[in-house]
């Protein structure tokens, strides 16, 4: 009996070990960068990102390898899974003034710079590839499992709008003619995918059934993201007739548009381990219900798209797309969402998915805001301690931010909403490096407005642990802080919202108070101080 015992708690230990062999691994990466490219970038080091479908909701793992002089680099990357997707990234810190030193850009740029996705390549278990990245950021991949990688390669070169129809659809747009707008942008995703598919088949030899299956998701899902996420913007701007008139045009294409479906005869497996297809579903999903809310362009609530998700999908399909959801709309429903989380973590099946939201649970609302000290002017701390009992605004920009411009604009008009409210503060913190040049832009009007705090990161720029503890790599940026100095969002909506500004006469920019307080965004971020507000009264 002992003796059977023991053999059936061998048996299980090893089932258990041979399980988490299977589910992790790791892959070897060797190769060399061309000259022109580490010369672009200053570069030292080569940044991988490492992307885990299980925590769609934080930012992903990045690795940094080593690149000698000759652009030679080489490394073993653990990995939690048996399959993973990664990219390829690179710190800037070159000196043509194409973006701020410091920023993590993708290898290709500014060569192939899709908006919204990165181009993202199927690494699994075992693979030993030797990378070749050549001039302008191309890759070339030879070893073990480098099929795929150059097969996907070629696909993400084939861009799912030609630059020609983008520019046709933009004139159509502009003469009110949206119907052929969209038509155009259609038609040239639809030759798109036709082209990438092509490419794709011609690799079916090398490729096993679950990698073809993978890639085939890909391939289609990224396109049509791409096309999704520039359907609004054709109809956003301009007077209510022609948002309007736009508007009708979008609903009666996505009326057909919704019926679409290539997944038939893919295993659903496929469909959860895809980087692509869970992002494409939620917003065609999310595009779906707000065109036909009061706000088409932003949605009414994140209630109904959350009742959407959570009765009509299922098992890790539905998982994914609820932390999805949760991560693109927080920051504009982060009320209502913070009401909602714990009915979230309920839907939620698989228990990594749950460990993940309860993580960004504490962190986003019961975290302490970071303890900041930071320098203005004349050199004087200021401390998050400082403003104990208040509700703090905090912008973060730097010097050439065309984006930070445009947010200090709308920030003026609501700025001076509160400027008699002794409860609310606003802070800016800039990111130069060089203090003489921060404080000759604060006196520019352009990046701050008057009423706020102007305190500077003493040349630390994105390096600073302030930022660091946020992960912001980018500007502009904001937080919310409450009166207890637990951070309310670090993602709150973007008063700016698409508005265009005016300059006057002293290139200080001047917002127009109607369009700042008529922006839905703005009306998001509006409703969050005064909810703070309303609550520590109660």
């Amino acid at each position: 009996m002992i003796k059977k015992s023991l053999l059936l708690l061998t048996t299980v230990l090893m089932c258990h070990l041979c399980k988490a062999q299977t589910s992790e691994g790791s892959f070897k990466i060797n190769g060399r960068i061309d000259s022109s490219v580490v010369n672009f970038f200053a570069l030292n080091e080569l940044v991988i990102k490492i992307y885990n479908r299980y925590d769609r909701l934080n930012e992903v793992e990045s690795i940094s390898i080593p690149v000698s002089a000759d652009g030679s680099f080489r490394s073993t990357i653990k990995s939690k899974s048996a399959l993973v997707y990664v990219s390829f990234s690179a710190e800037y810190n070159g000196d043509s003034g194409i973006k701020r030193p410091g920023t993590i850009l993708p290898i290709s740029y500014p060569f192939r710079t899709e908006i919204g996705t990165e181009e993202l390549y199927i690494f699994e278990k075992s693979d030993s590839i030797n990378v070749r990245i050549g001039p302008n950021g191309n890759l070339s991949f030879s070893g073990t499992g480098a099929d795929k990688l150059n097969c996907q390669f070629l696909i993400h070169n084939i861009e799912p709008t030609s630059k020609s129809a983008l520019s046709r659809s933009i004139q159509l747009s502009q003469t009110g003619n949206f119907e052929r707008c969209i038509a155009i942008l259609d038609e040239s995703l639809q030759l798109a995918i036709q082209m990438r598919l092509m490419i794709l088949k011609s690799y079916k030899p090398q490729l096993n059934r679950n990698i073809y299956d993978l890639i085939y998701l890909d391939a289609i899902a990224k396109a049509e993201y791409h096309f999704l996420s520039r359907l609004h913007i054709s109809a956003s701007f301009g007077s209510e007739t022609r948002r309007s008139n736009g508007t009708t045009a979008v609903q009666n294409f996505y009326k057909k548009y919704i019926k679409r479906e290539f997944e038939n005869g893919i295993d659903s497996s496929a469909l959860v381990k895809s980087a692509y297809y869970p992002e494409y579903l939620f917003l065609k999903e999310w595009n779906a219900y707000k065109l036909y809310t009061k706000n088409p362009a932003i949605g009414d609530s994140f209630n109904a798209i959350f009742k959407i998700l959570s009765t009509k999908y299922s098992g890790e399909l539905r998982d994914q797309l609820i932390l999805i959801c949760i991560r693109k709309l927080n920051r504009r429903f982060p009320t209502e969402i913070k009401s909602y989380i714990d009915k979230a973590i309920e839907r939620l099946e698989g228990e990594k998915y749950k460990s993940h939201l309860i993580a960004w649970k504490n962190k986003n609302y019961y975290a302490q805001a970071f303890p900041f000290e930071l320098q203005d002017k004349n050199g004087k701390v200021h401390r998050l301690i400082d403003y104990r009992d208040k509700i703090i605004i905090m912008d973060f920009w730097f010097t050439g931010c065309t984006w930070c411009t445009n947010l200090n604009a709308a920030m003026h008009t609501i700025i001076d909403r509160y400027k008699a409210n002794g409860d609310v503060v606003f802070i800016s913190v800039s990111e130069d490096k060089s203090k003489e040049v921060w404080l000759k832009s604060v006196s520019t009007g352009k990046y701050t407005s008057p009423g706020t705090i102007n305190l500077y990161t003493n040349g630390l720029g994105v390096t600073h642990p302030l930022l660091k503890f946020y992960n912001f790599k980018g500007a502009p940026q904001q937080l919310i802080i409450g009166k207890n100095g637990k951070l309310i969002s670090s993602r709150p909506p973007r008063p700016d919202g698409g508005i265009e500004f005016e300059v006057d006469k002293n290139r200080v920019y001047i917002p127009n108070h109607k369009d700042v307080l008529s922006n839905p965004a703005a009306q998001a971020f509006i409703k969050i101080i005064d909810d703070l507000l309303l609550s520590s009264q109660n």
